[in-house]
């Protein structure tokens, strides 16, 4: 069983769309909650989703997991155009509106230097999605994203994606694979020339976790590059 742990933002989709076409037909699905999840542990040879770490508890057996990181700079201004892109669609729970809301009225420096929004709550999102809901919150967040991302099958960063998957037929045994689909992109999003100094120093020092794990995901796909291409 393979299991892409989609971190929002960093080119997840794309990689499923991949994994899915690589898989026989019918035996992959993007569950959507817990419960979906658990229904389908068994019966499936790929599983992805929004889901933490935890999730893992689920499967009666260990998946191979894959996942993709992002420059956390770049992952922060592409949820800012996310939201404001996605805010009037009725997309997002209550919490999530709210942020998109915010992104809506307010620039990405307001949201990054005010203390109180919901932008700045919202930031480390690989190393919670990595370490897991109960390790975050007992503060072995970054501990145990680095332990765990070590133990995936499969690492790709977003901005070497097209490179990264081109390992997996040798990995897994899957056919030869062409380039990744770039699915839900926001193109019309700030970038990072478009940051102040100091907002770019606040978001930098708010993400030194994630830049942590970043830096070391792009150490292993290197790796992998060397191992099977």
């Amino acid at each position: 069983m393979l299991f892409e742990l989609h971190i929002p933002k960093t080119g997840g989709t794309s990689l499923f769309s991949v994994l899915s076409a690589a898989v026989a037909p019918g035996l992959s699905h993007v569950a959507m909650s817990e419960q979906e999840l658990r229904e389908r542990t068994t019966g499936y040879a790929l599983l992805g989703g929004h889901f933490t770490w935890d999730a893992l508890d689920i499967f009666p057996e260990p998946p191979r997991v894959l996942t993709v990181l992002r420059d956390p700079v770049e992952l922060a201004l592409s949820a800012y155009g996310y939201w404001r892109a996605q805010a009037d669609k009725g997309i997002f729970g209550p919490a999530a509106q709210a942020a998109a809301d915010d992104a809506l009225a307010r620039s990405i420096d307001e949201l990054l230097l005010d203390p109180q929004s919901r932008m700045r709550s919202n930031l480390g999102t690989m190393m919670f999605y990595l370490a897991g809901k109960h390790e975050a919150a007992a503060g072995r967040g970054l501990e145990a994203a680095l332990r765990h991302l070590e133990s995936c099958s499969w690492v790709g960063t977003t901005s070497t994606l097209d490179r990264d998957i081109q390992v997996l037929p040798a990995m897994f045994g899957f056919q030869p694979i062409s380039e990744a689909p770039h699915l839900l992109a926001t193109p019309d999003r700030p970038q990072r020339a478009d940051m102040s100094s100091e907002a770019l120093s606040a978001l930098d020092r708010l993400t030194e976790s994630d830049r942590v794990l970043y830096d070391r995901a792009c150490a292993i796909a290197e790796e992998q590059q060397r191992r099977y291409s």
